[in-house]
């Protein structure tokens, strides 16, 4: 009787496996006078490798998907993001900050610039609307002028769902666009589609101070890059009810195209004449966070979990936040000098500005204080560039 040949499984190729399969079965005593190369069972043998080599090739993908090192479908990587509590970051308007100076044909006592008023700027050979994200109120006194207004380049979309299930698991709405502006994303409930009355819900990171009336909504990586909202289960977070109608507003982004619009105008604001001048260009505007960003960025996020604490901290926030920033030294003001006790000097080298105007600069601060233990304050300053050239 022949003795069963070692049956091996070091190299997966299609020829190896089949060749392993009929050393493997000429060990056989019941067919070792069988010519395996001009017989029927050739064909099976065909089979069997073909079927195994396309197993391997499947688990060897979802082996690989598993981790987030080795993943390369965005599905994946989001997945895997999901379970470190960390939201890839969506694409982000480029935002710009402008004076508005607002010349009425009267002398009202003052006049609210609504939200959402736009403006348009040029930008090579396409033309890009931007627009205020909240009310502004000018002065009389103040002749009529709002400094340093941001405005957000984007569409605005709104979108509505009809809740038909009450369910916690069927609570989840998709938003369909996916090159949505997250930092923009409003979202309201109404009764049912009869009440005109709504509710504004907040957006929570965590399930810290949630109670079982908490008016709060959660966003979550989806499928293809896109994004869900989700509500509570009626332990944390309030569970919606059934007819209630959920309202979603948000910008849709261009990504980095406008970034550097300098040149703005507006037919009207207010219903007025109004002079519009520059204060800092466009910036900030980013197509969706690349794989390898994320790779990089989803677990020192869960290390900081919104905190700024170490230096490594604040240069993970800030990056997160701010897509232009390219690199960071962060140091303790008792290091200067004269020491300055208290304060976190943090040098920011951004790719749209040598020195980041103030108003970009004080966006970041107040970005991070949330986010500092108490009686620490954030400082932003420039860096000291050293040009060298090469002979």
């Amino acid at each position: 009787m022949a003795a069963n040949t070692e049956f091996s499984v070091a190299n997966l190729e299609f020829e190896t496996i089949k060749s392993n399969l009929q050393s493997f079965m000429q060990g056989q005593a019941l067919f070792a006078d069988y010519n395996f190369t001009g017989s029927t069972l050739n064909v099976l043998l065909d089979v069997l490798a073909y079927n195994t080599y396309y197993n391997n090739v499947y688990l060897n993908h979802v082996a690989t998907e598993m981790f987030l090192d080795s993943a390369q479908l965005r599905d994946s990587v989001y997945s895997i993001a999901k379970t470190l509590n960390y939201l890839p970051r969506s694409y982000r308007s480029s935002v710009a900050y402008v004076n508005i100076d607002v010349n009425p044909s009267s002398n009202p006592h003052n006049i609210t610039i609504p939200r959402l008023t736009s403006f348009s700027s040029t930008v090579g050979d396409n033309t890009y609307t931007f627009s205020t994200n909240t009310d502004i109120i000018v002065y009389a006194a103040d002749s009529y002028l709002a400094s340093n207004v941001a405005i957000y380049e984007g569409e605005i979309i709104q979108e509505a769902f009809l809740v038909t299930n009450t369910s916690p698991n069927t609570q989840q709405f998709y938003v369909n666009n996916f090159d949505v502006d997250l930092t923009s994303l409003t979202v309201k409930i109404r009764t049912s589609n009869t009440d005109s009355t709504n509710s504004e819900y907040t957006r929570a990171n965590s399930l810290f101070g949630l109670t079982a009336t908490s008016n709060v909504f959660f966003v979550e990586p989806s499928t293809n890059g896109s994004y869900k909202v989700v509500f509570g289960n009626g332990t944390f977070g309030r569970n919606l009810a059934n007819n209630n109608l959920v309202e979603l507003t948000y910008r849709v982004s261009s990504g980095e195209d406008p970034n550097g619009a300098n040149n703005f105008s507006a037919a009207s604001v207010a219903g007025h004449d109004a002079t519009i001048s520059l204060q800092a260009r466009a910036t900030n505007g980013a197509v969706f966070q690349e794989l390898d960003d994320i790779k990089f960025s989803a677990p020192r996020a869960l290390a900081v979990q919104e905190r700024a604490v170490t230096k490594e901290d604040y240069i993970t926030l800030a990056q997160n936040e701010f897509s232009d920033i390219t690199s960071m030294h962060v140091y303790d003001g008792a290091d200067e000098p004269t020491p300055q006790f208290g304060v976190v000097k943090l040098a920011v080298r951004s790719s749209a500005f040598d020195n980041l105007p103030s108003v970009l600069k004080t966006q970041i601060v107040n970005f991070l204080k949330p986010k500092m233990p108490i009686g620490i304050r954030a400082e932003v300053i420039d860096p000291d560039y050293i040009n060298i050239v090469v002979d």
